[in-house]
């Protein structure tokens, strides 16, 4: 690489000493004019989305003070807040929040800041944004909305807490159709998959869960563990033992 090249993803020069914290070139840029705004809508984003995802909460500190803009819409995470949550940098959410970032918009990777906090599997951060107002069931992002994007990471108690708040569990669209099929589709071995699903389908149990619309868009794997919980709504699939709830083991 030709020596003074930005490589990827650096958008720009300040771009790239906010993503690796380096505050008194930020401060230099700044002095000689650069805007700390520049970067909207190219990939990476603005200034302040970069040091939000990187964690670097002094960079932070320094573009709020220079008039960045906390809800610069663009780049691959959409926002900076959404940025931080992708991070899982619980302080600096904290802090855009505390300058007025907005909780409930869509855009990016995740499509909101709470389905990446969901995602990633962050609790406290997920709790953060519910008590800040963020929508349950904002359908958006490659996911499709939050639950799919909890099931889809395996995180048992973010789903617990999405469910309370009042998620719905049936919603359908995204990559994987239903919260259900996202459980399945982590990539795990059979056994490590079942459990997983055999959990959230007691968490479901508890919610209004449409058993035949969800089957419809299941692997074996999970199709084989609804059977279990609700044999008598669902065909048993080919090569599965029968069993009832009491007797299957996750």
């Amino acid at each position: 690489m030709t020596p003074g090249t930005i490589p990827p993803p650096y958008e720009s020069t300040l771009h790239a000493a906010c993503q690796q914290g380096h505050e008194n070139i930020v401060v230099e840029l700044i002095n000689h004019g650069v805007d700390v705004n520049s970067g909207n809508g190219t990939s990476g984003g603005d200034a302040l989305q970069a040091a939000s995802r990187a964690g670097q909460e002094s960079v932070d500190d320094l573009l709020l003070r220079s008039g960045s803009n906390v809800n610069v819409h663009g780049g691959r995470y959409g926002s900076a807040l959404q940025a931080a949550c992708a991070g899982m940098h619980e302080s600096i959410v904290q802090k855009l929040r505390t300058n007025g970032a907005l909780v409930n918009v869509t855009g990016g990777k995740y499509g909101t800041a709470l389905q990446a906090a969901s995602r990633i599997g962050d609790l406290d951060i997920v709790r953060v944004l519910l008590d800040n107002g963020a929508d349950v069931n904002t359908e958006c992002g490659q996911y499709g909305n939050h639950l799919q994007a909890a099931c889809r990471g395996g995180h048992t108690e973010i789903v617990k807490m999405l469910l309370a708040c009042g998620a719905n569990v049936n919603a359908q669209g995204g990559r994987y159709i239903n919260a259900l099929r996202a459980a399945s589709s982590g990539g795990y071995s059979d056994m490590s998959a079942s459990y997983s699903i055999g959990m959230l389908c007691r968490i479901f149990e508890s919610s209004p869960f449409d058993i035949s619309a969800a089957a419809m868009y299941c692997t074996t794997i999970s199709k084989s563990i609804l059977y279990l919980h609700y044999c008598h709504y669902i065909d048993q699939p080919e090569g599965v033992l029968a069993a009832t709830p009491a007797e299957s083991e996750y």
